[in-house]
């Protein structure tokens, strides 16, 4: 059986393969490996003999190329030198390199891998502060303020953020629903098409994070770090804004954590200028470009859900279309 029709337990089993061998290419002595995280992307714990631990990112499902990397990898040193945002160490192998392109005999294709030193703390996630989402805030317009006068070396290519699918393959339309479904997908998409639209014509496009949510970032000590520099894009600011906010829409006590987020960003730079419904149509946006990835995903487990959770974004998106603002969870 290929990769996509075995279990989701058979696929870490086999890509815990390839990080060993991956993990030859570096001058570590490793004790064990674990899988600890195995979504779009497929990340390993490292624990070495010398007590040392790192985490491994194998680019399992991300569409992005060796330019992308590169651009993120790029930023993530620049930021590390003239910022004082916790961030994570990018580790190189034996011979100097930061990415690892290999051909992985499990994935059947060329794929990438990264290595980073392990970030302290625990992961904030569904039991955050207010006090932690202001650092979320403040962590953001400090990616943004350097990120407007930086630029991605020769080779570093970040791709665009320009459509609500991004670089993803378009897959949504096609899949069998009921037609109803169909014309608010459409709907909804065409709305927040619009947003970009009108957002990329009074923005200036930068480096974003583009994916900074409470699952990437860590709280240590009563400090913040952010990692997971992947789906780092050339967009515009409103978009980050956005990305954090869907997330925080998960349920209806989510908008007391908005508003420290936004106050966090103000403590550091000026809020960047949208309409109330611009800003709702780019959280439509998250989850159009969201539910579209799951329905053309390798991951067995999340493939397993993404039924469900079509039937969950039509019934947000419905309520988005009848009130003009985008709801927390419904189904």
């Amino acid at each position: 059986m290929n990769f996509a029709e075995v279990s989701a337990r058979a696929q870490m089993l086999r890509l815990r393969q390839d990080a060993f061998d991956v993990l030859k290419r570096y001058a570590l002595s490793v004790a064990r490996i674990a899988c600890i995280n195995h979504g779009f992307n497929t990340t390993f714990r490292v624990d070495c003999t010398d007590g040392q631990k790192f985490a491994l990112r194998i680019n399992v499902n991300s569409p992005r190329d060796l330019a992308a990397i590169k651009a993120e990898i790029a930023w993530l040193e620049a930021l590390k030198h003239d910022t004082n945002l916790l961030l994570p160490h990018i580790v190189p192998t034996r011979d100097g390199a930061f990415i690892l392109s290999y051909q992985s005999a499990t994935l059947q294709r060329q794929t990438h891998a990264v290595l980073f030193k392990w970030l302290p703390g625990r992961d904030i996630d569904e039991n955050a502060t207010p006090k932690q989402l202001l650092e979320v805030g403040r962590t953001m317009a400090i990616l943004h303020q350097h990120a407007k006068n930086w630029l991605p070396p020769e080779g570093c290519v970040f791709p665009s953020a320009r459509s609500v699918f991004l670089n993803s393959q378009v897959v949504l339309f096609d899949s069998p629903m009921p037609k109803t479904w169909l014309e608010t997908f459409s709907t909804a998409f065409a709305q927040s098409e619009a947003a970009h639209a009108a957002l990329y014509q009074r923005f200036t496009p930068q480096a974003i994070h583009a994916d900074l949510h409470l699952s990437n970032v860590k709280w240590f000590r009563g400090h913040l770090s952010v990692f997971d520099f992947d789906d780092s894009s050339w967009g515009v600011l409103p978009q980050d804004l956005a990305i954090s906010t869907f997330y925080l829409r998960r349920t209806a006590s989510g908008a007391v954590l908005e508003a420290a987020l936004l106050e966090g960003y103000s403590q550091v730079a000026t809020l960047p200028s949208y309409s109330s419904a611009e800003f709702e149509a780019l959280i439509v946006g998250r989850l159009l470009v969201l539910t579209n990835d799951l329905l053309d995903i390798e991951n067995s487990e999340l493939r397993g859900i993404s039924a469900k959770y079509l039937e969950s974004s039509q019934a947000r998106l419905q309520i988005y279309l009848e009130t003009g603002v985008f709801p927390p969870r419904v189904l």
